[in-house]
C-alpha cells in the first residue's frame, strides 16, 4: 500500500551555520525498527527554498510500504549550504501509532527547540491507502458544482479542513431572533426567543461519544442553564458507558474581554457529580486581532447547530434583540463541524506549550495581557482528564453513523484568519 506523506510547511527556523538566513529542505527516510535488523524503506527529498524561516512546500511523496507495523519516520530540515550541509532540526514519527486510513490525517511535529524565540514545527499530512472519489460532489446544483470547482481549483490545500463536499438535511424551519421576525410579526414579545437555548441545549444532550461546541464567547444566563441541564443529562446516559464522553468548547479570547476558562468550567460543572462519565475542555485563543468566531454545535458526527448565534441572553432573547439566524442539520455534514476544530485546539495546545504561552498560562484567565497571541484552557475533571484535548476523528463515531433520508449535497466552508497564513 502506498504511504503519502504531504509536506505543509515548516515554521520558525532559525539562521543558518554563517548566520544568514536558512535555505531549507526536509529529507524524508522510512525504516522498520525491528528487534535484529532494521530494514530501510528509502529516502526522498524536499525542494529548497532560499532564504526562509518559514517555508511554505506543499509537495507529496509516496512510499510503498507493506505494512505500518514497526514503521518509523524520520523528518530532518536541511540548511542547503556550500560544503556540508547543516542540520535544522529534526523528529520521527511512529506510524504503526496514528491509526492512519484514506483519510487525511494532519500532523504536527516540533522539530527544534528555542528558548527565546517560538519552537520550530514541521506541518504534515499523511494518507494510509488511496483516498475514494467524493461521490458527493456529482449531485451539486449548478451554482454548487461551481462553487466545488473554484475550491478544489483554489484551494486545494484547505480541502477537508476548511471546505469539503458532504450531505445533510435541514431539520425544522430556520431559527429566527427574534422568533418570526421575517416575513413579520411582533417584533419583542415576552419569551420572543427563548426556543434557542432550549434547542442548542438539546441538540447537546443528544451526546454519546463526542460534542464539539464553538462561539465567540461562552454561554451566559439562559443558554447557560440550558448547557448545564444538557451536561446533566450527558452524565446520566453515560453512567454505564465504558468510556468517557468528550466534550470541547473553543471561544474567542478579545482583545480586552478575554475567556475566563477555569471560571466557566466551575459554572457548567457545578452542579454536575463528581463521578460523572465525562471529560470537558474549555479553550480559547487570540492571535493578534484574530479570534475563534464560528458557531457550531456539533453532536456525535450526526446532529449539527451552525449560524450566527452567540449564545447571550442580552442580545438575543431580551427587549430590542438582534436579529440573526440560524439551522439545525443532520448528516454527514456534522462531521465537518468536529473537524473544523480540530486545528483550533491543536493551536491552543501548540502556543500554550512554547516558553512565552507557559509564563502566560500562569496569570489568571480574567486578567488582559497586551501579548500578542494568548491561550487559556481549562479541563474536568482536574488531575484526571489530560491538560489538552484530544484529536477528533470520525472513525470514533463511525458506529453511529445513519443514513438520513432526503438528504441533500452540501458544501461545508469555514476560514481560521490568522490561524492560516494561505489565504
Amino acid at each position: 500500500m502506498i504511504l503519502n506523506v504531504h509536506l505543509t510547511k515548516v515554521t520558525n527556523l532559525s539562521d543558518g551555520a554563517r548566520f544568514d538566513e536558512a535555505d531549507p529542505y526536509v529529507k524524508f527516510e522510512i525504516e522498520q525498527d525491528n528487534v535484529l535488523f532494521d530494514k530501510d524503506f528509502g529516502e526522498m527529498v524536499s525542494t529548497k527554498k532560499k532564504n526562509e524561516q518559514n517555508p511554505v512546500y506543499g509537495e507529496d511523496f509516496r512510499f510503498e510500504l507493506p505494512t505500518l507495523e514497526n514503521m518509523e519516520l524520520k523528518c530532518t530540515v536541511m540548511d542547503d549550504d556550500f560544503g556540508l550541509d547543516d542540520k535544522l532540526g529534526s523528529c520521527k514519527i511512529k506510524l504503526e501509532k496514528l491509526d492512519l486510513s484514506a483519510e487525511s490525517l494532519e500532523v504536527r511535529r516540533k522539530v527544534d527547540d528555542n528558548l527565546f524565540s517560538p519552537d520550530s514545527w514541521i506541518f504534515l499530512k499523511l494518507t494510509w491507502g488511496e483516498a475514494t472519489e467524493d461521490a458527493d460532489a456529482s449531485g451539486l446544483s449548478h451554482v454548487g458544482a461551481a462553487a466545488y470547482e473554484c475550491l478544489r481549483v483554489d484551494h486545494p490545500e484547505h480541502h477537508g479542513k476548511l471546505w469539503n463536499v458532504t450531505s445533510g438535511k435541514v431539520i425544522g424551519e430556520l431559527h429566527q431572533t427574534p422568533k418570526g421576525a421575517w416575513p413579520g410579526g411582533p417584533t419583542h414579545p415576552d419569551g420572543h426567543s427563548d426556543y434557542l437555548p432550549e434547542i442548542m441545549g438539546e441538540i447537546l444532550s443528544r451526546t454519546t461519544v463526542w460534542a464539539d461546541v464553538l462561539s465567540l464567547g461562552p454561554p451566559d444566563g439562559r443558554f447557560m442553564d440550558s448547557f448545564k441541564n444538557a451536561l446533566a443529562t450527558i452524565a446520566e446516559n453515560a453512567a454505564e458507558s465504558e468510556k468517557p464522553v468528550t466534550i470541547r468548547m473553543m471561544f474567542g479570547n478579545i482583545i480586552g474581554l478575554p475567556t475566563n476558562c477555569n471560571a466557566v468550567r466551575e459554572m457548567l460543572t457545578a452542579d454536575l457529580p463528581e463521578d460523572a462519565n465525562i471529560r470537558l475542555w474549555i479553550g480559547a485563543w487570540r492571535r493578534g486581532a484574530s479570534w475563534n468566531h464560528a458557531k457550531i454545535i456539533a453532536v456525535d458526527g450526526k446532529y449539527l447547530h451552525t449560524g450566527g448565534h452567540n449564545m447571550w441572553d442580552g442580545h438575543y432573547l431580551d427587549y430590542n434583540p438582534i436579529h440573526d439566524l440560524s439551522l439545525e442539520l443532520e448528516g454527514g455534514c456534522a462531521l465537518d463541524g468536529h473537524k473544523f476544530a480540530n486545528d483550533q485546539w491543536d493551536f491552543v495546545e501548540s502556543e500554550h506549550e512554547t516558553f512565552w504561552g507557559t509564563i502566560g498560562s500562569k496569570m489568571p484567565d480574567h486578567l488582559p495581557q497586551a501579548a500578542h497571541t494568548r491561550v487559556t484552557i481549562s479541563e474536568w475533571p482536574q488531575g484526571e482528564a489530560s491538560e489538552h484535548a484530544p484529536v477528533f476523528r470520525a472513525s470514533f463515531v463511525a458506529d453511529l453513523a445513519e443514513e438520513v433520508e432526503d438528504a441533500i449535497p452540501i458544501i461545508t466552508v469555514g476560514r481560521y484568519g490568522a490561524l492560516t497564513n494561505v489565504e
